[in-house]
């Protein structure tokens, strides 16, 4: 398993840092799940090698601003690029 920290800062982001975000890809295969989707993560995932035509399944742990609030965006931008099978969203809370 790979995780890949798209953002680590609660709350309000910093220069260095966004929001709660963290992708995690499994050993095998290409698609991968977000846990938390704090601001800009379209933004973070540009840095990686990781792209939303593969991404699996959305996870929000609990319901704040800095763990949801780049979820409408971040479906947006899901919807500019439709998949045969679609990110689900899941909240954990």
């Amino acid at each position: 398993m790979q995780l890949t920290f798209l953002g680590t800062s609660s709350g309000a982001p910093t220069r260095q840092r966004n929001v709660s975000a963290t992708a995690i890809q499994p050993e095998q295969g290409r698609q991968w799940v977000l846990v938390d989707c704090g601001e800009e993560p379209q933004h973070q995932l540009q840095r990686t090698h990781l792209t939303l035509l593969q991404l699996q399944t959305i996870q929000t742990t609990h319901v704040h601003g800095d763990n949801c609030y780049g979820l409408p965006g971040l479906l947006v931008s899901c919807q500019l690029n439709p998949t045969p099978s679609p990110a689900t969203v899941k909240y954990l809370c």
